[in-house]
């Protein structure tokens, strides 16, 4: 990817890139693809948000402000000019660098346990560890969307000496990052009835003479940090599940401007005058006098999905779990299909280069 962006620094990259090296057609479904996964995940970091704020018991309307208060805040950082944007979102990064390296050393702090227990699985959800493994790998891959945002954020970025100034940074991330992974691992226990479920399935308690199927309860928190320093201090909890939900709402500012790029780019695709290309490219590929920000595409990526989060208001049904756990598995299913593609497309430009 690091190749790609250097040598065709383009915007709409993936488009371009699969659209010169693989086929037309097929960049077209990459493109709408990728939107809809940035799309969509502007609102599931959202919905995650509202998942941590029942630590706290708020009522619904007390959550819904937030909600929408956090709505408004990332289309509002969306909304500055690149430099703006990206000041923004350095401070943002530091500042979750400064709460992965607190939760790092809070987690190491916190005797390990449960060691023992291997690679474990739910026996009454699968039947094995691969299947187990194959069910919570679309849950765990949504973490790594955006490796590859690096093209998308290219063409507006500095010169490659200003950009090189910042690479130490990758690997400090990458380690922090890695520490706070290995203390989840070791502190907390891998069926914590205060886990997410997956597909809306409980987590059995490990008392083998009563066992019983628990559901998440408030103050239960999906964050596995906050977890495990549950046990440290009440009031380190609390900054810590607050931290998480900062670090959300600085993540669905960065997928509302991934998005918003796409679908900027994707209108500029449209070179036909027919009743939908040319009203579309009109409205969407404009970009804002000043700031030259794509405003049309930035709301309408930001309200495409904005209905997810606010599903778990007033639903007593595991209904509003499950769609929002199918839109968060179809999200990371579209960017591993724009991940593959794009190999296709660079092994295709390999194979042209050498020639």
């Amino acid at each position: 990817m690091g190749e790609f962006a250097q040598i065709f620094p383009v915007p709409n990259a993936f488009v371009s890139y699969i659209r010169a090296f693989v086929d037309e057609d097929l960049a077209w479904i990459v493109g709408i693809s990728y939107w809809f996964a940035y799309s969509t995940a502007v609102s599931i970091e959202l919905m995650f948000v509202f998942e941590l704020l029942q630590y706290w018991n708020l009522t619904s309307s007390q959550a819904a402000f937030i909600l929408l208060a956090g709505f408004a805040i990332v289309i509002v950082i969306n909304l500055f000019n690149i430099s703006v944007f990206g000041m923004v979102q350095s401070i943002i990064g530091v500042l979750k660098m400064a709460l992965c390296l607190g939760v790092a050393a809070a987690l190491f702090t916190v005797v390990a346990k449960d060691l023992g227990d291997g690679f474990t699985n739910n026996a009454q959800f699968a039947s094995s560890p691969i299947r187990a493994f194959c069910y919570a790998f679309p849950m765990v891959g949504f973490s790594y969307m955006g490796v590859e945002s690096i093209a998308v954020t290219l063409p507006e970025a500095r010169d490659v000496k200003s950009v090189m100034k910042a690479q130490p940074f990758h690997w400090v991330t990458s380690a922090l990052y890695l520490l706070v992974s290995l203390g989840v691992t070791l502190v907390v226990s891998w069926n914590d009835p205060g886990l997410l479920s997956i597909y809306d399935q409980p987590i059995i308690t490990r008392d083998v003479d009563n066992i019983s199927l628990l559901t998440r309860s408030v103050p239960a928190s999906i964050s596995a940090a906050v977890l495990g320093i549950s046990g440290l201090n009440t009031d380190l909890t609390g900054f810590v599940n607050g931290g998480i939900i900062f670090s959300a709402i600085g993540a669905a500012s960065t997928n509302l401007y991934i998005a918003s790029r796409t679908l900027h780019g994707l209108a500029n695709s449209l070179h036909g005058n027919n009743s939908f290309s040319r009203p579309f490219r009109k409205f969407i590929g404009r970009v804002q006098p000043g700031t030259s920000v794509p405003l049309r595409a930035v709301i309408v990526s930001a309200i495409a999905f904005c209905w997810l989060p606010f599903l778990d208001f007033g639903s007593e049904t595991s209904t509003s779990n499950r769609i929002q756990t199918i839109f968060m598995t179809f999200a990371e299913v579209s960017v591993i299909m724009v991940w593959a593609f794009t190999c296709v497309a660079f092994i295709r430009y390999y194979m042209w280069y050498v020639s």
